[in-house]
């Protein structure tokens, strides 16, 4: 078979074909051989049309229904402002979907938020993880100075990791308030 790519007349020939002539690069060659790969602007459509089917397909799934989730975060019964919620749809439980985080207010409340930018989490069960934002609000002045105080977070570490979080929840239909109340120590 001729290739466009060729550059040496004879490279496209077998052992039964006669060599193809450059100017046979769209045209038959002498051995009845013919390029049939589409031309420039026939590739330009073929993508062109293949991302429009994708995006179709993607505009037409369906997204997971959610349910509206507040809540405040207490650790020893103190709000805690500044932690990052996060609810991490459990595969275990066959729950999948986008995850839904929020950051707390001063007064320890939330309000989640999906990854997609919707307002609520999936419908089904979560493991909560909590992060300590302040670990992360490092003065200008302490960068700056060089020195760097000890930052030690004010969670516990079993509630950051997914495989060890106690918190387990189910979010159901409807708006609901879901507390998170933390202990020091187990």
């Amino acid at each position: 078979m001729c290739s466009r790519r060729e550059t040496n007349p004879g490279a496209c020939a077998t052992a039964s074909q006669k060599p193809c002539r450059p100017s046979d690069l769209h045209g038959s060659c002498e051995a009845g051989v013919r390029d049939v790969r589409p031309s420039g602007l026939a590739q330009v459509r073929l993508a062109v049309l293949t991302c429009l089917g994708a995006f179709a397909i993607a505009g037409c799934a369906r997204k997971a229904p959610l349910a509206q989730v507040e809540g405040t975060v207490r650790l020893d019964g103190r709000p805690l402002a500044d932690v990052l919620v996060c609810f991490l749809p459990d595969p275990d439980k066959q729950t999948s979907g986008p995850r839904s985080v929020a950051v707390t207010d001063e007064n320890g409340h939330y309000g989640l938020r999906c990854d997609d930018q919707r307002e609520g989490a999936v419908l089904g069960w979560h493991r909560v993880l909590l992060e300590d934002m302040t670990l992360y609000s490092v003065s200008r002045q302490d960068r700056a100075g060089g020195s760097r105080p000890a930052l030690v977070s004010r969670l516990p570490p079993r509630y950051t990791t997914a495989t060890q979080t106690p918190l387990y929840f189910e979010v159901k239909p409807g708006t609901q308030t879901i507390d998170l109340d933390l202990k020091s120590r187990p």
